[in-house]
């Protein structure tokens, strides 16, 4: 019965951050550069924290925990993306085959996604 609800608990885990990576896709691409007369403002010392409730990790803190063995790096781009480049040791699941494949993810650690 506690492996069903971790097992639960990581597939919300990766629905909630594909739903980030994929609003910031289609973000991305409906974004157009406008000109702006404004001079440019400074960054805020402390970055807000995001809207979707998604937990966001420095590439420090995520270079740590795989190199601690408490997380997995996932691809979710295409496999043709993945071919082309990806980061070293990570695994390929593309965002259309998550569901399917939720199983090949480890319940121990922490999974984290990207996109781009």
């Amino acid at each position: 019965m506690r492996s069903f609800f971790a097992g639960l608990a990581a597939l919300l885990l990766v629905t909630v951050a594909l739903t980030a990576c994929q609003n910031a896709v289609d973000n991305q691409q409906a974004a157009s550069p406008k000109p702006s007369a404004a001079p440019a403002q400074t960054a805020p010392a402390q970055p807000a924290a995001p809207a979707d409730g998604v937990k966001r990790m420095t590439l420090e803190d995520t270079r740590a925990a795989v190199e601690k063995g408490a997380a997995v790096i996932v691809d979710v781009r295409s496999a043709d993306e993945y071919k082309a480049n990806h980061i070293k040791g990570s695994i390929s699941i593309p965002y259309a085959e998550i569901a399917d494949r939720i199983k090949e993810l480890p319940k121990d650690k922490t999974a984290v996604l990207y996109c781009s």
